[in-house]
């Protein structure tokens, strides 16, 4: 008889493409406190899809981001279910710290093997900022003693930005020179704004007056305050207080006299004193 070859048949059954990339950015610490302060960042890439994703590049367009160290290096392979992981540092400058915080956001982008891009993914940090405004104010007199009314005494008023944030219209007050009609002489102006770490020094010149004679002393208080980033309520400063104390003339004496010769008479006297 006559064989017939057995029939075959085949079948191709076509998985659909469904590209995916993800992307996650963290930063090793919040709560920014200096300049100069540096932040790493860490960012991860993952292949969601079901194909491989070819020319793999993570970008990140913050200002002053040290360029990105990835594993594998960039432009990467990606097969389903790998990562890339990449790293970079920033410097913290002194706007950031007036901020309060940055936020940037890293894109993560490829290609599917028809060279087709994927829809890029993107992934965003915030770092805050722990600000410590803080104003120091000291007050000195050229001299520790006057002796009488219209003695010069010469003050010097120093405030000093300590924060880690800049302040804006810094104001010295002082009664004592407001009373006296005595012009504070500041450099810089004052109302100025002090970068962390300057300072504002005022001047003015008093005259111990008959009043701080009798009391035997000259003292008052003076005081500071500033406007720090991002608000209405002023930062102030303890306030400071020099003295100067007028001491008791110890060359004052009484002195007593008789005019005329005085006759001295009694039981067991005679004579006549004079002065």
């Amino acid at each position: 008889g006559v064989r017939t070859a057995p029939a075959t048949a085949s079948a191709t059954v076509t998985a659909p493409w469904s590209p995916k990339l993800d992307l996650k950015k963290t930063a090793d610490h919040q709560g920014v406190t200096q300049l100069g302060e540096q932040v790493k960042y860490t960012f991860i890439g993952t292949n969601l899809g079901n194909v491989t994703a070819n020319v793999v590049t993570v970008t990140d367009p913050k200002p002053g981001l040290s360029p990105l160290d990835c594993s594998p290096s960039l432009p990467a392979v990606l097969a389903p279910g790998a990562n890339i992981i990449c790293s970079a540092t920033y410097t913290f400058q002194q706007s950031d710290l007036d901020a309060g915080s940055i936020a940037n956001t890293a894109t993560i982008t490829g290609q599917d093997p028809a060279g087709n891009p994927i829809a890029p993914a993107s992934a965003s940090e915030v770092v805050s900022v722990s600000a410590n405004n803080q104003l120091v104010l000291e007050k000195n007199a050229d001299t520790t003693t006057v002796a009488k009314a219209g003695d010069p005494i010469h003050y010097v008023l120093k405030a000093t930005n300590r924060g880690n944030q800049n302040l804006t219209d810094v104001r010295i007050s002082d009664p004592l020179a407001e009373g006296a009609g005595a012009a504070l002489n500041c450099t810089p102006t004052n109302g100025a704004r002090l970068e962390p770490g300057q300072a504002m020094v005022c001047q003015f010149d008093y005259q111990a007056t008959q009043a701080n004679v009798d009391a035997g002393f000259v003292t008052n208080t003076a005081s500071a305050s500033g406007l720090p980033p991002g608000t209405t309520e002023r930062v102030a400063a303890d306030d400071a207080t020099a003295t100067v104390v007028m001491p008791v003339d110890p060359s004052v004496t009484l002195t007593k006299e008789i005019d005329g010769p005085t006759t001295v008479s009694g039981p067991g006297t005679s004579g006549t004193a004079s002065r």
